[in-house]
């Protein structure tokens, strides 16, 4: 697995999908396969989560290789599946290339993203900074400060922009001020069915920019009994069917 500098679409996604392809390896009759993450980055979200989740269900499979240590691929040649690093190479089976990430064509063919490839959004409304009534939210926005983007592009995180956008256009419409904002991300990973933990994140508005309420969330621990990492498991399942409830019913 091959992959780019942040930000990407769901920050814990390409991990999260390594464990996902080793439990479908280890359960398939291949679970002498290695999965080897070559990473530009030199952390990742929930990454001590993770890593005790791989050494505990799948020892010797999967190994993260972080830009530091030459995770960083400047090349790829897919008629032989050979990704170059700066100084190594390396030959899969499989290679699964993640590009880097930008808004969708239309956000950047309609003017609404900045160089970089991102839509600047007003923290209090998610109003395009560039273009007056036009509401950028989810993978398409920047929100946080560049080159940080604190804010992760996740579905939970979306939803809660849909949300602060919805109440600034109505509040608009009636001519009254719009309602103080705050975002929300849940955001759950399974490392196998029975086997999830999660990461809450709060955010609110101060001075026109994104803030942190760094009291406000939390990560699930790594020192824990195996039935919270059952639960949280549940827990996710919950959380999609809720969600998708709450988007689309």
């Amino acid at each position: 697995m091959q992959m780019f500098p942040k930000p990407f679409r769901c920050p814990p996604g390409p991990y999260e999908r390594a464990a996902q392809i080793a439990h479908y390896l280890k359960h398939h009759g291949k679970g002498k396969s290695k999965i080897l993450i070559l990473d530009p980055n030199d952390s990742f979200s929930k990454q001590g989560l993770f890593l005790q989740a791989w050494k505990a269900l799948y020892p010797g499979m999967i190994e993260w290789v972080p830009g530091k240590d030459d995770g960083k691929v400047v090349r790829v040649d897919p008629a032989t599946r050979m990704c170059y690093t700066t100084f190594g190479e390396h030959k899969g089976e499989v290679v699964n290339i993640i590009p880097a990430h930008t808004a969708g064509k239309i956000a950047r063919d309609a003017g609404l993203a900045n160089a970089q490839g991102w839509c600047e959004v007003q923290p209090s409304s998610m109003e395009s900074t560039v273009h007056k009534d036009v509401y950028p939210i989810g993978d398409a926005c920047i929100a946080g400060d560049m080159p940080v983007y604190d804010m992760p592009k996740s579905a939970h995180m979306a939803s809660t922009q849909a949300k602060v956008a919805a109440g600034a256009i109505v509040a608009k419409v009636n001519g009254v001020a719009a309602p103080e904002p705050f975002y929300v991300n849940t955001c759950y990973s399974l490392a196998a069915p029975d086997y999830g933990f999660s990461v809450v994140h709060i955010y609110k508005v101060e001075n026109n920019k994104f803030v942190y309420i760094k009291t406000a969330g939390g990560i699930s621990p790594l020192e824990t009994p195996p039935i919270t990492r059952r639960l949280e498991a549940e827990y996710a399942n919950g959380w999609f069917n809720n969600i998708m409830a709450d988007s689309f019913a």
